[in-house]
């Protein structure tokens, strides 16, 4: 019974190993392995059993070196250390020790070093998904050194490159408020100045008018005064009717005067009345029916064009990724000129 015990335990062991052998034949990554598995499979069980145990390292140490290689000359600090002392080692199972494992565990070593760096330097998206990957399993750290840190790096690139449009537009926003205020105190200093001539005019005009009215005032009465004289009135009598005939002409004079004022204050009013209509401009943002720009227009408003400042229509243009430059001349902001006041 104890014996066929013991060559029954043998005789499993050689057909594992021979299965392995086999399987070696045919999967390994290494022609040479793959040549001598073949040959061992044609000998004797010793002969399987001698591959398994060190002829598949001797056979395949020169393919394996050249694989180690490779790891080491992509791999970060750890890996190329951990590659470079099987290579130096020179036996077939420190290589094969370091292509089925070590590669892996030095290569975890270093992203573990890269991750930790990109918690200190990297961007918010960066840091946040570094942080997370240092918390997880080794295959989770992988991952996000050969793939989600650069995904988190483009969003942080997005988020940036948002923040400086906006404060762009902010900024150009602010200068064109700034260009505002200037032309309106500009036309307000400029309304100021025809108020003030026109009161001047005015007052010229007035002036003037009453002179002339003075002159034709005294002219009527001396005609009158001589015409009495000449008709053989008395000097009391020819004085009267000279004193009537200048106050007929003063009071004449004044009644136009009168009229001529009312007549200019009418103008100033209409004109007034014009300023104070609501300007109407349509909302180019608006789809469908503008409804505010329909009730503006309801109480009397007059349409009006929008102005556009055409920096900041090329900002815009940039932002949306169409280049429009050279297409549009960079024009200062019309200034209304202020309208004539009416004597």
């Amino acid at each position: 019974m104890i014996t066929f015990r013991r060559s029954g335990w043998d005789t499993a062991v050689q057909d594992e190993t021979r299965d392995a052998v086999s399987e070696l034949s045919t999967t390994s990554p290494y022609e040479s392995v793959r040549t001598a598995a073949a040959k061992a499979l044609e000998g004797d069980a010793k002969a399987v059993t001698d591959f398994y145990t060190t002829g598949q390292y001797t056979s395949g140490a020169t393919d394996m070196e050249v694989a180690v290689s490779k790891v080491v000359n992509d791999g970060g600090i750890s890996v190329q250390e951990d590659g470079e002392a099987a290579v130096a080692d020179g036996s077939g199972k420190a290589l094969a020790a370091f292509l089925a494992h070590g590669q892996y565990v030095a290569r975890s070593t270093d992203e573990e070093a890269q991750a930790s760096s990109l918690v200190s330097d990297g961007g918010p998206e960066v840091k946040d998904a570094a942080k997370i990957a240092l918390a997880g399993p080794v295959n989770k750290l992988h991952d996000f050194i050969a793939v989600g840190q650069y995904m988190a790096d483009r969003k942080d690139q997005l988020a940036a490159t948002h923040v400086a449009q906006v404060t762009g537009l902010v900024v150009q926003a602010d200068s064109m408020a700034a260009k505002s205020a200037a032309t309106a105190r500009n036309v307000a200093d400029a309304a100021d100045r025809d108020a003030a001539a026109g009161s001047a005019a005015q007052a010229a005009w007035s002036a003037n008018y009453a002179q002339k009215c003075a002159t034709q005032a005294n002219e009527n009465a001396a005609q009158a005064k001589q015409d009495a004289l000449n008709a053989g009135k008395s000097a009391d009598q020819a004085g009267a009717d000279a004193k009537a005939a200048w106050k007929r002409t003063y009071d004449l004079r004044k009644q136009e005067e009168e009229a001529a004022r009312k007549a200019a204050d009418e103008v100033r009013k209409k004109q007034a009345a014009a300023d104070k209509k609501p300007h109407c401009v349509p909302n180019n943002n608006v789809a469908g029916i503008d409804w505010n720009l329909i009730r503006c227009v309801n109480k009397g408003g007059t349409i009006e064009a929008p102005e556009y400042d055409p920096r900041l229509v090329a900002i815009a243009w940039a932002v949306a990724g169409t280049d429009l430059a050279g297409k549009t001349e960079e024009q200062e902001p019309s200034v209304p000129l202020a309208p004539e006041k009416a004597l």
